[in-house]
């Protein structure tokens, strides 16, 4: 409670010098049990178009989240081996009524000075996994709100912890039994104060399917596209998925290249995007994109 009326007098201190709200993750969800809680600005600048922000907007709030929550209790707990690294394998992104009809319409697509609040809560239940989920909300009148607003997206994912002595991109090694303890005690609050059933329940050989009810209709593909095209130095994502490239560069160029000119413009009503090992820089991949148009 106190470090959440420090908080609010911090903005009441930033409005007075014409920045009303503070950003990143709020420091009073430390040991508070529930979801973390994180805060960004909207730009114009980022992912938009005349019709307001894309979906890649929440990706990257996303990813800048992960890296703060991830290290919430750093000064309290082993700091993880300097010869770790947490790749993402697997992301699913939905966007939800909301999105549209808040963040594309209203005011003509503008999203210049919203404020968008992240829930998030992760899961380490299988050794050396983690597994996340982060609700997006886009909060009333421009302004920071604590709870409620409008729920607009929910992004989950997959992690492991691996090794990479040196920074040299060697092969993909899980952490070992030797690890163990250590991993645990670096994830221990995570896990105590910010936990989730659904996730808890998730095996990461089966993956995020698991999470989510039959729709009671197959995918069916009506379009497929095979191609390939060089991973580089500008276009790596290098958050927290060292050679893995940028997820919307990913999508980016598979739809330059594919030519499919139907889904310019638009956003899609859920994406589910797998990679099964590490795309070094100045490498080629070979990419597999499947649509559902219905």
């Amino acid at each position: 409670k106190m470090e959440l009326e420090r908080i609010r007098s911090m903005q009441g201190r930033l409005k007075s010098d014409g920045l009303q709200y503070p950003q990143g993750l709020m420091p009073w969800s430390r040991h508070r049990d529930g979801p973390m809680i994180t805060t960004f600005r909207a730009y114009e600048s980022e992912d938009s178009n005349y019709q307001g922000s894309r979906a890649g907007t929440i990706i990257k709030y996303c990813e800048r989240n992960r890296n703060e929550s991830s290290n919430i209790y750093r000064h309290e707990v082993p700091s993880p081996d300097m010869n770790w690294l947490m790749v993402l394998i697997e992301i699913c992104v939905e966007t939800l009524p909301e999105f549209d009809m808040q963040w594309r319409r209203r005011h003509n697509g503008h999203i210049q000075g919203d404020y968008v609040r992240i829930e998030s809560h992760v899961e380490h239940a299988v050794y050396p996994f983690r597994i996340e989920q982060e609700d997006v909300y886009l909060c009333p009148d421009k302004s920071f709100c604590e709870s409620g607003g409008s729920h607009i997206a929910r992004f989950r994912g997959i992690a492991s912890t691996v090794t990479d002595e040196g920074g040299i991109g060697a092969k993909y090694n899980l952490l070992g039994e030797d690890e163990k303890d250590r991993y645990k005690g670096t994830s221990q609050f995570h896990t105590e104060h910010h936990g989730l059933d659904v996730l808890r329940n998730v095996k990461p050989e089966v993956g995020l399917l698991s999470i989510y009810p039959k729709s009671g209709r197959l995918f069916r593909p009506t379009k497929a596209w095979t191609g390939v095209f060089q991973v580089d130095w500008t276009t790596a994502d290098i958050y927290n998925t060292l050679f893995h490239p940028a997820i919307g560069d990913v999508l980016a160029r598979a739809h330059r290249q594919s030519q499919w000119k139907s889904v310019a413009g638009q956003d899609v009503v859920s994406l589910y995007l797998k990679m099964f090992t590490r795309v070094e820089p100045r490498s080629n991949m070979e990419v597999f994109l499947f649509l559902d148009e219905e």
